[in-house]
Parts: C-alpha cells; structure tokens; sequence
C-alpha cells in the first residue's frame, strides 16, 4: 500500500508533504496528533505512536499487515527521488530566470536614478523608475501564480526548461492583464 492509503485507512489529515497525523488506534487516542504518519525516502509507510504504541499494535487495531507499510517501496524510493531531483532543477529554472530578469530591470532602475540625479523633475524618469518597481513586483507575482498553478500538473509530467519558460512567461502576461484590468 501507498502512504497514501494507510493515511486512509487511519483516517488521517494532512501535515505537510508527504506526512499526516491521525488519532492512534492501538490506544484510542483522541486527538489527531497522536499518531504521525510519514513517507520514508525509501517510499515505505512510517508510523510513530507519540503515546508509545508499538507498530504491531497499531497495524493490528487497524486491519493491516506491517508488510502493507512496505508493500511500494521497491519502486515509490526511485519515484520519490525523481521527484526530488525534478523539483530541485524546476526551483533552480525558476531561481534562473527570476535572477536574470530581475538583474535586467535593476540596471535600468540604477541607470533611470542616475539620470534622475541630474535632473530631478524629469517626469518621464520619474515614471520610467515607477515602471520598473512595478515590473519586479508583476515578475515576483507571477512567478507564485506560476508555482501555484502549475506545480500540480507538473508532477505529472516532466518539465524541461523551454516548458517552464513558457509557463513562466505566459503567467507574467496573465499577471499584467489582469492588473491592467483591475
């Protein structure tokens, strides 16, 4: 069985990724926390009883095996590492592209206040600069919209770095529409 699943069967709730809490069965424990429910790097269930609970104990109250917490992770331990390794080259894309677009806008935003110091009522400066600030806030905000929206699909399928530049810029665009049309 999946974490997953056990975190089913125990009726849990979620905690965080990959973990849950649920109430222990082997000791009727009657809040959520006092079982935690984790899934192991290797993809196996794990099981921590905060009153004590040995595992036998807890698998017997619920109607499973101890081998039911091994039964997926053979193949979930190579799965949870891919996924891993995913992740860690989407952030690194994301970090990339975020550095580099916003290197681009503080040197405009260095040269606009160089200029400004010479002639500090310039209002096409002063609105250039303003532009700027507004840019690295749309870019900030559409990077989150873009982590929201599209992480989920995203474990579904691998991302290559032309496909997250894609997502990326077509969530900047959706960010200046819609604060174009606010």
């Amino acid at each position: 069985m999946t974490p997953e699943q056990i975190a089913g069967i125990f009726h849990a709730r979620p905690a965080g990724l990959d973990h849950w809490r649920a109430k222990c069965p082997a000791h009727q424990g009657k809040t959520l926390t006092s079982l935690g429910i984790a899934r192991g790097e290797d993809g196996r269930t794990l099981i921590k009883c905060w009153g004590g609970c040995a595992v036998n104990d807890i698998c017997a109250a619920a109607g499973i095996k101890i081998s039911d917490l091994f039964a997926d992770s053979r193949t979930a331990g190579t799965e949870v590492r891919n996924r891993a390794r995913e992740f860690e080259e989407w952030r690194s894309t994301c970090q990339g592209i975020l550095t580099d677009r916003l290197r681009h806008l503080s040197q405009k935003a260095e040269l606009a206040k160089i200029f400004l110091r010479t002639d500090p009522n310039c209002e096409v400066l002063w609105s250039a600069l303003a532009n700027f600030y507004h840019e690295e806030a749309e870019l900030v905000a559409a990077l989150d919209q873009l982590s929201f929206e599209k992480l989920s699909s995203w474990l579904e399928t691998p991302v290559t770095r032309e496909t997250l530049t894609a997502a990326f810029n077509e969530a900047c665009q959706r960010s200046e529409e819609e604060t174009n049309a606010a």
